[in-house]
């Protein structure tokens, strides 16, 4: 990302932009911009309990893997409700099962369902495993160089994916065979939303120089067709982009925005409402949209309360069904390049938060940083690796998994202590995936591990 303009001042902001087409201006929430110093803001206590009651009644029996999008559901938890077999006490079996070398380095997460891994590689291929032997089932090259930066989707037998270079894509899972490819300006990066026969994906691309207008499009599920689409500014050649996955939680779309390129933008910078036809709903503005502080990360879902985190180093929550802020933190974070764009998770008591990395050679050396908030969003621990960190801590049995500092960690949510770990060939954009089956991983080499007790 480039260095933003100079911030300017929300009186200026106004004289700009009274109202941007696409967003009701009665659910238009402002935060107090600019925010250089707020430690902070509001209060509230969150309701963490809320991601396991959602799961009561509805678990499978006997328990399968169901890890199939980005932070395993479309709540975007990061949370496995089903047991996986793993236990504190036995932590010390867990134990490395199959390691393979995929054709590419990689920075999705895998999906791991139906008896296979799903892997994306930064080459434009997905791979699909045997999950318990590692075992090549087939591959297929999406666009050929392109870097899938995103954590592809499984849904109804189908895999969707995109790529940095604009295409998205529908796979047979089964096969691996092309059901159907289209390309569009600027970058596919965000994991969509796969329901009631649509593929809803963000488009991004807005930074300098291209400034490519993104937003959210609709595709037919079946054909790829464009059903429907929302920007996030009105002009074509000013930026504006959805790099955050899509949240939804049957009635609202919920999602980050980035940055514009040259003008004011109310839907740019903010946490964005659609509904699932795309009218919106409302929207809360970060920050001067010209500013490269996307609200980057996964949108978390707890009751009336959604959580982002932000490349500024903060941590936001609003009422999901208003938009209107309830508190904003200040985190102890590196904010060099990324700040906060992974997913919030928690394991019922402590909200893990992740970020810290820059790709800038200006700033070489940037820590990245693990975090646990209270129910108040009041920081209880962190920890500090010399690696950056873009991803989620998965949550599962009372425990969390993520890479740190070149390896698989197992911790204690609650106290942020390493009970377990495994080396990795390097470093790891992508987060770990835990389901019944085991525990599985891959690192920035390329590597593909699966452990199991």
């Amino acid at each position: 990302m480039l260095v933003s303009p100079p911030r300017r001042s929300w009186s200026a902001l106004l004289a700009a932009v009274l109202c941007l087409p696409l967003v009701s201006c009665n659910h238009y929430h402002k935060s107090d911009i600019p925010l250089p110093d707020v430690r902070a803001v509001g209060q509230v206590t969150i309701d963490f309990g809320a991601t396991k009651r959602r799961w009561i009644g509805r678990l499978p029996s006997p328990p399968v893997d169901d890890w199939t999008t980005y932070a395993h559901d479309e709540f975007r938890t990061a949370y496995e409700p089903q047991d996986v077999g793993i236990e504190r006490d036995t932590l010390v079996k867990l134990k490395e099962a199959w390691h393979v070398r995929l054709p590419g380095p990689v920075k999705a997460s895998p999906l791991v369902a139906g008896g296979s891994a799903y892997f994306a590689t930064r080459t434009g291929t997905v791979v699909a495993l045997v999950a318990k032997t590692g075992t090549h089932r087939w591959s297929a090259t999406i666009a050929r160089g392109e870097d899938i930066g995103m954590t592809p989707t499984l849904a109804d037998g189908k895999i969707f994916v995109g790529t940095q270079g604009g295409t998205f894509a529908a796979l047979d899972a089964s096969s691996g065979k092309m059901l159907w490819k289209i390309v569009l300006p600027g970058v596919m990066r965000g994991e969509p939303v796969v329901e009631h026969g649509e593929v809803i994906e963000g488009q991004a691309g807005g930074d300098q120089p291209e400034c490519v207008r993104g937003g959210v499009n609709a595709f037919d599920e079946r054909t790829g067709a464009t059903k429907w689409t929302w920007n996030v500014s009105e002009r074509t050649d000013d930026g504006g982009g959805v790099w955050s996955p899509i949240t939804y939680d049957g009635r609202r779309l919920i999602f980050g925005t980035g940055n514009t390129c040259h003008h004011v933008a109310l839907a740019a910078d903010a946490l964005i409402s659609l509904t699932p036809g795309g009218v919106p709903q409302w929207t809360y503005t970060s920050t001067d949209s010209r500013n490269d502080e996307d609200l980057g990360g996964a949108t978390q879902l707890y009751g009336n309360v959604a959580i982002i985190t932000s490349k500024d180093g903060t941590i936001l929550a609003v009422d999901a069904r208003t938009g209107r802020r309830l508190a904003r933190r200040r985190l102890p974070l590196t904010v060099v390049g990324f700040g906060g764009i992974g997913a919030p998770s928690t394991d019922g008591t402590t909200l893990v938060v992740t970020g810290g990395s820059s790709d800038s050679p200006e700033v070489p050396h940037v820590t990245g940083t693990l975090v646990g908030l209270d129910r108040k969003l009041d920081v209880k621990w962190k920890l500090r690796t010399p690696f950056p960190m873009w991803g989620y801590v998965a949550i599962a049995d009372g425990l969390g998994f993520t890479t740190f500092a070149k390896h698989l960690v197992a911790l204690d949510p609650g106290t942020g202590k390493v009970l377990w770990s495994a080396p990795l060939s390097t470093n790891s954009y992508a987060s770990p995936t835990v389901v019944p089956s085991g525990l599985y991983a891959v690192d920035l080499a390329g590597d593909a591990y699966a452990f199991r007790e």
